[in-house]
């Protein structure tokens, strides 16, 4: 099988277990947030998390074959062809070979955006950076105050173009966005969708009740990371956040440019 066919055949596997893990930690979360006996079946979730880490370290595994096997490809494109004998006599020791041209620097990289001219609860605190979309005031509140006493630092929005507007600008340093699934005006789907689109590798849970099914069951297709039910419980709350946010660590890749704030 030359390069090309086996890499090819990776990055299709790749493709489908990071599909099948979106699924399994997914459905998993539903299952214990959402039915009537998802106390009894928290054996059953840490079990499925045991599982979803196995299989996160399979993809890492492939990941790196990935590489290796672009790396050897491009040292078989980068070989030069053999050099051809011109009539006549070759080329003398002393003729003198042309300079290489030197490298152009690389540019400086964009500067991050301004932290300052945002609204950040617990803007000292040791944990990553999230933003909570919900335009119900007092869960909103709940939230902020369950997520900051355990040292996260927390954005808020209660409209959803105010909350695309800040990730527009601050998408880049913001590790989580967990966003409410009944958002009025633009719904919890679409800023899904949206946030998504300026970011492909963006960390999100939705969060609500469990009124809108066919919802939610759409976004974990598009690679939403988990469930939050309501009313929040923190453990609930903090171990969904915490087992997303340890993934996303072990699997990070650079976040783009983000643009300026308006």
């Amino acid at each position: 099988m030359s390069h090309h066919a086996e890499l090819e055949e990776v990055q299709t596997s790749l493709d489908e277990l990071h599909a099948r893990l979106q699924e399994v930690v997914g459905y998993g979360s539903i299952i214990v947030g959402c039915t009537q006996e998802g106390e009894m079946l928290r054996d059953f979730s840490e079990s499925i998390v045991k599982s979803a880490e196995q299989a996160t370290l399979a993809e890492l595994a492939l990941h790196e074959r990935v590489a290796r096997l672009r790396e050897a490809l491009k040292h078989l494109t980068a070989a030069p062809p053999p050099a051809a004998e011109s009539e006549g006599a070759a080329a003398t020791d002393w003729e003198a070979a042309e300079p290489e041209p030197e490298p152009e620097p690389e540019p400086a990289p964009p500067p991050g955006p301004d932290l300052s001219q945002l609204n950040i609860s617990n803007a000292d605190g040791p944990k990553e950076l999230l933003l909570v979309i919900d335009h119900d005031e007092k869960a909103l509140l709940l939230a902020e105050a369950l997520l900051t006493a355990d040292g996260y630092r927390v954005i808020t929005a209660q409209n959803g173009f105010e909350a695309l507007d800040i990730y527009r600008y601050a998408g880049s340093v913001i590790d989580l966005v967990m966003i409410e699934v009944a958002m009025p005006q633009i719904s919890g789907e679409e800023i899904f969708n949206e946030i998504r689109t300026l970011r492909p590798d963006a960390a999100a849970v939705v969060s609500g009740g469990f009124s809108e099914p066919a919802r939610v069951s759409a976004m974990l297709m598009k690679g939403l990371n988990g469930f939050v039910p309501k009313p929040y419980k923190q453990d609930r709350l903090l171990r969904q956040l915490h087992a997303v946010l340890s993934r996303r660590r072990r699997t990070a890749v650079p976040a783009p440019e983000t643009e300026e704030w308006r």
